[in-house]
């Protein structure tokens, strides 16, 4: 007979546990539900970890998000909401298709992100002395005088 009732408040305790964690969660989407949504503003990539000696030599394309986040959230979104970049860390020279990475608030999901790898120009940065030569040619307006000549690269 003690096994019987321990049997039974055991199932009727899991069940209670059961319907009331789902009744509170959907009571708790019914008041704020998910949306999920393509953000309206392209975002712009920026380029990570580069090394010293390389730099990027063409424009970075903007993507497009689609997230998952709660309905009172999205009227706050903002660009500066996500940080949109691709790792370059041991990049070398050349064409590099790299992956794009999507970092944001926590109470956001990023479901997809298009495109997801965006080609890159890598270049080695080199530096060179150039000599400068100033030439004036003409002459100056009545009332005007030239000055000295002043170089600064």
């Amino acid at each position: 007979m003690t096994a019987f009732l321990t049997d039974t408040l055991g199932w009727r305790f899991l069940l209670a546990l059961v319907i009331s964690g789902s009744l509170w969660a959907r009571l708790t989407l019914e008041q704020n539900p998910q949306r999920v949504d393509v953000y309206p503003t392209e975002l712009p990539v920026e380029a990570r970890g580069l090394p010293a000696n390389l730099v990027v030599a063409n424009e970075l394309p903007t993507v497009k998000v689609r997230v998952s986040a709660p309905q009172e959230a999205w009227p706050s979104l903002s660009p500066s909401s996500f940080r949109v970049g691709v790792d370059l860390a041991g990049s070398r020279p050349g064409l590099v298709q790299a992956d794009v990475i999507v970092e944001t608030d926590p109470s956001l999901r990023v479901l997809e992100v298009t495109p997801a790898k965006v080609p890159v120009r890598v270049e080695e940065l080199r530096t060179t002395t150039v000599p400068v030569q100033v030439n004036l040619a003409g002459s100056m307006p009545f009332g005007f005088r030239a000055g000295d000549v002043v170089l600064n690269p």
